[in-house]
């Protein structure tokens, strides 16, 4: 099994003022991915507004997706909040695009341990593609460690990203991997902390505008320059304090990275209808500290 090492990037969706898919926007990110040299793409997600957007616009989204990433950097794409029949015909639809696999996280959060593992493997079974889980707590089924064993011995399950800020969780998810099934870490806060338990991959949103941050403190970690590691670690969480706009009304952080990668000419900075865009003064605040700081 081929496995992901470095810093994969939370992709966000990018969109036009209707909410139409902003196709020289997802061109443009996967070609600044490209360029530095992040490990992966997480796409349609929490932070690319997964449970938000419709099924005309994932299709359009993997498709232009497909075409910008031309077998140069590996994506794994969500399967959102569907049916395991939309499921399927989603797959079908994808069957000629190169993906490294799928995701899935669980909405209901009233079903239990095993019927979550049953229909998990009743999903892996059938995909054409290998499939991740996903462990995000804040937004939908939290899997316990047996359920994750029982489910990563599954020959379609090819890993897991484990999302939230439980350090016991944390600790005990590493453990898990092995030749056939890997896990990734999530957060741009805790890098360096998920680094020193023993993962080789991280995810992170904050990768959308600070990749260089980001990659340095991977890069620093392996190199065993863990000094300069920590130093970078404790440099983001500095920034981050004073990048906030509109997360705790949103619950994501898309508004503030799209109006970033906006400033930079990535993408347009237009959020899904259930989002609100940043005020005129939180986008002032935010774009003299990013430029302030040589962060653009």
């Amino acid at each position: 099994m081929k496995k992901l090492n470095g810093i994969i990037v939370n992709m966000l969706s990018p969109m036009n003022q209707d909410y139409s898919l902003d196709k020289q926007g997802v061109n443009n990110l996967v070609d600044y991915y490209i360029k530095n040299n992040l490990a992966g793409i997480w796409a349609l997600g929490s932070a690319g507004e997964d449970i938000s957007i419709s099924q005309e616009y994932r299709r359009q989204f993997t498709d232009e997706l497909n075409n910008a990433s031309n077998d140069q950097i590996p994506a794994i794409v969500g399967l959102g909040n569907m049916s395991f029949e939309e499921i399927i015909a989603f797959d079908e639809y994808n069957i000629n695009n190169d993906f490294f696999g799928y995701h899935i996280l669980l909405y209901d959060q009233k079903i239990s341990d095993p019927q979550a593992v049953n229909y998990i493997q009743k999903i892996a079974d059938h995909l054409k593609k290998p499939l991740w889980l996903y462990n995000n707590p804040k937004r939908g089924k939290l899997l316990s460690f047996e359920s994750v064993k029982t489910l990563s011995n599954h020959p379609n399950i090819q890993g897991i990203k484990v999302g939230g800020y439980n350090l016991t969780e944390l600790t005990n998810s590493v453990g898990l991997e092995n030749e056939s099934f890997q896990v990734m870490a999530a957060g741009g806060g805790q890098v360096f902390q998920a680094l020193a338990l023993g993962y080789k991959c991280h995810s992170t949103s904050d990768a959308n505008c600070f990749p260089k941050l980001m990659n340095g403190i991977y890069t620093d970690f392996i190199q065993n320059k863990i000094d300069q590691s920590r130093k970078k670690q404790f440099d983001y969480l500095s920034h981050k304090s004073y990048l906030k706009g509109n997360v705790m009304i949103n619950g994501e952080k898309s508004a503030e990275e799209k109006f970033i990668c906006s400033i930079k000419g990535i993408c347009k900075e237009y959020v899904n209808p259930s989002y609100s865009l940043l005020d005129v003064e939180s986008k002032k605040t935010i774009s003299t500290y990013v430029k302030k700081n040589n962060l653009i």
